[in-house]
């Protein structure tokens, strides 16, 4: 269900200087002690800088719902989300088949009836309780999906494993983990892909790390760490990369980092102009704007950052219109051109932390709310809004728990 907003306010932009889906692919990072990483590729035509393209319209769309049909009630089908072109997926990291735990990725494409289910991706072998697809991202043909809790080499230490599509049929896995792994380093815990790069996060190694790792043919190099102008803790926490520009999420900052020809380096640090908690818990990147959530009690919002040549600055801190302490505002952002969704999983739309999606759009550097995207099934505690992802006109809502018991997601297709 989706309630319009006409007389949606702007966002306040606030002049303090200084990601997720996009037109090439997208993805996000499941939600952990921050939020969820969102991750993508973005549309570099719709970025700051340049002028606003057509902006998509989400207010009247009736979604697609696609619920879990794991054996499992409790498979967290919908804790992530990733977008790209006409594919959708999904994770549901407590899936389990064989009388294993293992977690699967959920692939839809699609159809001239919707969306149908073309594959499920799981891990092989298996690993009890590793949390395969708690986070996830696609770009094209390539899936992304972490496996925080793996835990073969080193206790909890993590692996994120990458899937190819070859048509309708997804024919290779390849995992890869930190060397040396880290004990409870949770590599994989966000994950996001764009064209021929991807990005990790290890949040819990001493103060976090990320990686980058590069394609060639058919091909990933081991992971090459990013390294940060300082150190702040969690700092993985949340990913996402668009082109040569990835953002990484840490403890009440978030980083920006370019590629030039001598590798990948630092551009900016983002705070936000308030000092909000948990900022960094979840990111979004499209070209030159990145969003940045910041879901924590009193300070629930969600902050946009644009770039002008290398310099990055606040453009507006978002909040719903809504808005009510503790309704975790910002625990996932995704952000594609001029449209932001922001998701609210605690929020009491229909039932008690039933949960809410909000869709922000930007005119002229000024951004207003569109529309509150909520779930008439999500239960009790469905927590609608745990993740959300966009790619141009498709976007995707995840929510844990709808009224029987099961995950489902919610597909939109704007105007």
């Amino acid at each position: 269900m989706l309630i319009g907003c006409p007389d949606a306010q702007p966002g306040t932009p606030d002049g303090g200087g200084g990601s997720g889906g996009g037109s090439d692919g997208a993805g996000a990072g499941g939600p952990n002690a921050g939020g969820n990483g969102v991750g993508g590729n973005g549309a570099g035509a719709n970025g700051a800088g340049g002028s606003d393209g057509p902006v998509p319209v989400f207010s009247d769309v009736d979604p697609i719902n696609l619920v879990s049909t794991g054996e499992d009630f409790n498979d967290q089908f919908g804790w992530s989300v990733g977008v790209s072109g006409d594919t959708v997926v999904i994770g549901a990291y407590r899936d389990w088949s064989s009388l294993v735990v293992g977690g699967a990725v959920h692939v839809y494409v699609r159809s001239e009836q919707g969306f149908d289910e073309q594959a499920v991706l799981r891990p092989n072998p298996p690993q009890q309780n590793s949390y395969f697809a708690y986070s996830v991202a696609i770009s094209g043909d390539v899936v992304w999906s972490g496996a925080p809790s793996y835990s073969d080499r080193a206790e909890v230490a993590g692996a994120a494993y990458v899937m190819t599509r070859n048509g309708t049929s997804w024919v290779s896995q390849v995992m890869h983990e930190q060397d040396p792994p880290w004990t409870y380093a949770h590599f994989g815990s966000a994950v996001a892909v764009g064209g021929d790069y991807a990005v990790i996060g290890a949040p819990q190694t001493s103060t976090g790390q990320a990686f980058i790792l590069e394609k060639s043919g058919n091909t990933w190099s081991a992971p090459i760490e990013l390294l940060p102008d300082e150190d702040l803790y969690d700092f993985g926490l949340a990913v996402a990369i668009d082109g040569d520009t990835a953002i990484v999420g840490a403890d009440e900052a978030a980083f920006v980092f370019v590629r030039d020809g001598e590798g990948w380096h630092q551009q900016a640090k983002l705070i936000a102009g308030n000092g909000g908690p948990e900022f960094g818990g979840s990111v979004g990147l499209s070209g030159n704007i990145a969003i940045v959530g910041s879901s924590l009690g009193e300070a629930n919002a969600a902050y946009v950052f644009v770039r002008n040549g290398t310099e990055w600055t606040q453009e507006a801190e978002l909040h719903a219109e809504d808005a009510a302490n503790d309704d975790s505002f910002g625990q996932s952002v995704a952000v594609s051109g001029p449209i932001a969704f922001v998701g609210a999983p605690k929020h009491d739309a229909e039932s008690m932390d039933s949960g809410a999606a909000y869709v922000f759009e930007r005119s002229g550097g000024t951004w207003s709310q569109q529309a509150m995207l909520i779930e008439e099934s999500a239960g009790d505690e469905g927590h609608f809004g745990t993740a959300v992802a966009i790619d141009g006109k498709l976007a995707a809502v995840g929510g844990v728990n709808d009224s029987t018991g099961r995950g489902s997601v919610s597909i939109y297709q704007a105007e």
